[in-house]
Formats: structure tokens, C-alpha cells, sequence
């Protein structure tokens, strides 16, 4: 599972057809529910980056920011196998975890 993430056609159906429907089934589950107040202060980041090694590298200013102006809140970063090893290196980021891209199914057990 080396940088065949990307340009991969079965990710691109997967995303262009089951993504919509799953953002609608979360808008209605959100509308049900109601507003919710956001934290003031955070106890946890989670940031998705499933690919690209060079994005991920200007993330790590982001990251950054974001621990200066939250300086006790964990941040996870949840990447692909192609920015993995990158991702490590980060020293903002409290924990890396590796998403199994060409597994949507495992990756919501995560």
C-alpha cells in the first residue's frame, strides 16, 4: 500500500458516490440532534491528511499555530501510507495514525 492511494479509480468512485450520501445521513443526524457549543477550549485535534507528502509538510505550520494557541491539547493526524513516515516527524503532533485508505471499512474502525 505504498503511493497507490492517489489517482486510484475504485477511491475515486467510492468518493464520488458514497461520500455525498454520507455527508447527507451526517446533516440529517446533525439537524435531529441540534446545535452543540464548541469547546472553548479543546482537549483534542484530530486532522485528516490522507496523502500528498508535500501538503503535509506545509501542515506542520498549521499544526504549529494550532499547538501555540492550544498548548495542552493532543493532536492526532491521521495519514495515508504516502506521508506516513513524514507525519512522524512532526514534533507538534502527539500521535500519527496510519488510515487504511483502500479499506474505507477498516478505517471507521480506527
Amino acid at each position: 500500500m505504498s503511493g497507490s492511494e492517489r489517482g486510484n479509480a475504485k477511491l475515486k468512485l467510492i468518493d464520488r458516490w458514497i461520500g455525498p450520501l454520507l455527508l447527507l445521513i451526517l446533516k440529517i443526524m446533525f439537524l435531529f440532534r441540534g446545535r452543540r457549543q464548541a469547546p472553548k477550549i479543546p482537549a483534542s485535534i484530530g486532522i485528516i491528511k490522507p496523502a500528498a507528502i508535500g501538503d503535509t509538510i506545509l501542515l506542520s505550520a498549521l499544526i504549529s499555530d494550532l499547538k501555540s494557541f492550544h498548548p495542552d491539547a493532543k493532536i492526532y493526524l491521521f495519514v495515508g501510507s504516502s506521508n506516513f513516515g513524514i507525519a512522524k516527524l512532526l514534533k507538534d503532533v502527539d500521535q500519527v495514525h496510519l488510515l487504511p485508505i483502500q479499506s474505507p471499512l477498516k478505517a471507521l474502525q480506527i
